[in-house]
């Protein structure tokens, strides 16, 4: 096997272990708990292996993406409203 053919051949190896890692999408939307008003502009927090955050559009719709495996704190907090966090 030539020289050049085996480096790349070890570094196709060195990152299929990368292309496996499984990450997750949080997403959702936030609304008043009373009247299902959309909540425009909510910001929603994760805090956990790594820490990420979204603001909700115009439908009160966010998502996170590309979170890796573990345990996450999320905060959804908006101007008028109490804070949530579970």
């Amino acid at each position: 096997m030539p020289i050049l053919a085996r480096a790349a051949a070890l570094a196709l190896c060195l990152l299929v272990p990368e292309a496996l890692a499984q990450t997750a999408t949080l997403n959702g939307f936030v609304r008043d708990a009373d009247s299902g008003e959309t909540l425009i502009q909510a910001t929603v927090l994760l805090d956990g292996p790594v820490e990420r955050g979204a603001a909700t559009n115009t439908q009160g719709f966010y998502t996170v993406g590309s979170l890796p495996a573990g345990a996450y704190a999320v905060t959804v907090s908006y101007v008028g409203y109490q804070t949530l966090r579970e």
